[in-house]
């Protein structure tokens, strides 16, 4: 699911940037079709034809001059180990290592060709050089695209939720509401793309993490789904309101009552579903930071402040539910962070001797 995700959200971007191709395609059976190429094989007026092979064969590359600092006790053992060549493996016999690869035929008449032209030799380490090229396009694009979802989910939430006070902070809310009724939908719709902004930071981030912490990742996946469906849910709440002013209107002032009180309900649920989600916020917010400190993919101040920042904004929202209301104060840590940590990823991006490796 992530890797879809991944397609969808960065497909486009990574295929402008780097030589790598990525997109997603929908594809639906037909059933007559089908049914109509079985009824032509059955005839045999259709007849599949295998117009290329590849058979494989395997080729044995001593490599000398390795495993010197072995003992004669790991020499004279036979362990299989990974190389860095694809579809190889290599193994010891005595002190002699030797890779077996499974080789297609166009890869070998590939090798071939590449050694014969001998006037034009490719420079040593120039393959290297190109996965570096791959990798830093592909590390910076994540890194920009993350940081600017950051900025938008504070853009997005902070002017719809400015936009639904407006209408729903006076008393008696409900009699307005047919003049405000645009402002209250335009915020409700802000505040509804922040969840997708959410959702996007935690699959994005997922597979940067999950090289280095796959339970880590999971869990700040999880963190940002729940925070996104309970922002979800409470925005929903928000957007009964015209409905029942409606019917207020419709009842008249004597029988406004329960539409009044259940405006005042909706705004509360929505509140509630902020706060919870908030609080998911900051425990996933934790898990990320830790790691960020521990694997360095930030400077480790910079991860240190998010850890402490979302520690205090999880004591504070849960101090919230109970009528404490320190919330705001709470939060202010952990939401600048949030934003140094955007500009941060914009300018520099994630730490490249970490990015991409496993730990």
């Amino acid at each position: 699911m992530a890797q879809l995700f991944q397609a969808m959200l960065l497909g486009p971007v990574i295929s402008k940037t780097v030589k790598q191709k990525m997109g997603n395609s929908a594809h639906k059976p037909n059933t007559q079709d089908l049914v109509c190429m079985k009824e032509l094989l059955e005839a045999g007026k259709v007849k599949p034809v295998i117009d290329r092979r590849y058979p494989l064969r395997v080729r044995l590359l001593k490599l000398s001059g390795i495993w010197k600092k072995d003992t004669l006790e790991e020499k004279l053992s036979s362990q299989w180990t990974r190389t860095t060549i694809p579809h190889c493996k290599s193994q010891r016999w005595n002190s002699t290592m030797y890779t077996v690869c499974l080789e297609s035929k166009e890869d070998s008449m590939n090798q071939a060709n590449s050694s014969s032209s001998s006037s034009s030799p490719e420079p040593v380490g120039a393959g290297e050089s190109l996965n570096r090229s791959v990798l830093k396009g592909t590390r910076m694009t994540y890194s920009r695209v993350i940081g600017a979802l950051f900025l938008l989910g504070f853009l997005s939430y902070g002017v719809g939720n400015a936009l639904v006070a407006s209408v729903t902070g006076a008393s008696g809310f409900l009699s307005a509401i047919s003049a405000h009724q645009i402002t209250l939908v335009l915020g409700a719709f802000l505040m509804l793309l922040n969840s997708v902004v959410v959702v996007g930071m935690g699959v994005l981030f997922f597979p940067i993490l999950e090289n280095h912490g796959k339970r880590t990742a999971l869990a700040y996946l999880a963190s940002r789904m729940v925070e996104a469906i309970l922002l979800a849910v409470g925005v929903l709440s928000l957007l009964i309101i015209p409905s029942l002013a409606q019917h207020a209107v419709d009842a008249g002032q004597a029988r406004a009552g329960w539409a009044t009180a259940l405006g005042s309900l909706a705004v509360q649920a929505n509140t509630m579903a902020y706060q919870i989600a908030e609080m998911s916020l900051g425990l996933g917010g934790i898990f990320l930071c830790a790691l960020l400190f521990r694997v360095r993919l930030i400077p480790r101040w910079l991860a240190g402040w998010g850890l402490i920042g979302y520690a205090i904004l999880l004591i504070g929202f849960i101090a919230e539910i109970f009528g404490i209301h320190i919330s705001l104060i709470f939060s202010i840590p952990g939401g600048l962070f949030e934003l140094a940590l955007a500009i941060w990823l914009l300018i520099k991006g994630f730490q490249p001797e970490v990015y991409g490796q496993d730990s």
